[in-house]
């Protein structure tokens, strides 16, 4: 595969979460060890609450993620049914039909559950294990290899549209988002598909990847994993900040970014976080997570 798509690759696979969790820090400011309340199992599908709540509710220890063979209820659920790897390589065949020699080449565990890797010669695709869906496919033909422009942003929207409609990836109640993103040697239009609960980023996202040259799909993402509706984040975005500057030792470093989301920690425990990045005053870059109830500072990565 060329440079270009080892970049999209890695761009990919960060959107699906395998960035790894590490630096976390002492909680700080308001609301330190305040416990959320309850809130609803929302379907990642529809943003909605999957189930009514029997009566008020009440506050409990922070909003969890079910366990692998229980259900929100703590009831035992059986567990799921893999799919083969030929039916890994049927489901990436539908992404590509004219590809050939597709095989698997590993099984492995990412952080939305177990995946098939399938490829090719030019093909990289992800299969869930337990659904079938093709969570990411990556086609290294389509790629852009110009900085070439002949798409307008309306027009690639409605490629990425199509394209997902043609291959039944839903993106009902999700909003998107067109960038036409410069690579240097290349340039992409990026369609991502996402959603918002209570102004926090929901763990749904849909990201398309576009030539903007031919108006060819190269490249798509699906992330998708159960969430609870979040409560209010106690500490504001300008706390979150000062949490983060100070995780540098860095007061002047500069946002770049920054935005409130559902995430999950390494335990697989739902928690509500401001992501940002800061831009140091020594020219480096750091990519911080500050829970927006406790105030705990978790760096994600630095460069």
């Amino acid at each position: 595969m060329r440079r270009d798509a080892i970049f999209s690759l890695l761009s990919l696979a960060a959107v699906l979460g395998f960035v790894m969790l590490a630096g976390a820090c002492s909680p700080v400011g308001p609301g330190a060890g305040s416990p959320p309340p309850r809130a609803q199992t929302v379907s990642p599908l529809t943003g909605g609450p999957t189930a009514s709540p029997a009566g008020p509710t009440t506050p409990s220890a922070g909003a969890q993620t079910p366990k692998p063979g229980t259900s929100a209820s703590g009831e035992s659920t059986p567990p799921p049914t893999w799919i083969t790897e030929a039916q890994a390589i049927a489901a990436v065949q539908a992404f590509a039909p004219n590809a050939s020699g597709l095989h698997v080449t590993r099984s492995e565990v990412v952080p939305s559950g177990r995946s098939y890797r399938v490829q090719s010669e030019g093909i990289l695709a992800e299969v869930d294990e337990a659904t079938g869906q093709v969570r990411m496919f990556l086609d290294n033909a389509a790629m852009p290899d110009s900085t070439s422009v002949r798409l307008t942003k309306d027009e690639a929207l409605a490629a990425a549209t199509a394209w997902l409609a043609g291959h039944t990836v839903s993106t009902s109640g999700l909003s998107p988002t067109v960038t036409l993103r410069d690579h240097g040697s290349t340039q992409e239009y990026a369609v991502d598909f996402g959603g918002r609960v209570n102004g926090a980023r929901v763990p749904h996202r849909v990201s398309v990847s576009i030539n903007p040259l031919t108006g060819a799909v190269y490249a798509f993402v699906l992330f998708t994993r159960p969430f609870v509706t979040p409560p209010a984040p106690t500490l504001t975005v300008a706390q979150a900040t000062a949490a983060a500057r100070e995780e540098e030792k860095d007061p002047r470093a500069k946002v770049t970014s920054s935005d409130l989301a559902i995430a999950f920690d390494a335990s697989a425990t739902q928690i509500l976080v401001y992501e940002l990045d800061l831009t140091r005053t020594d020219g480096f870059y750091a990519k911080v997570q500050v829970d927006a109830l406790t105030g705990a500072v978790t760096v994600l990565g630095r460069g």
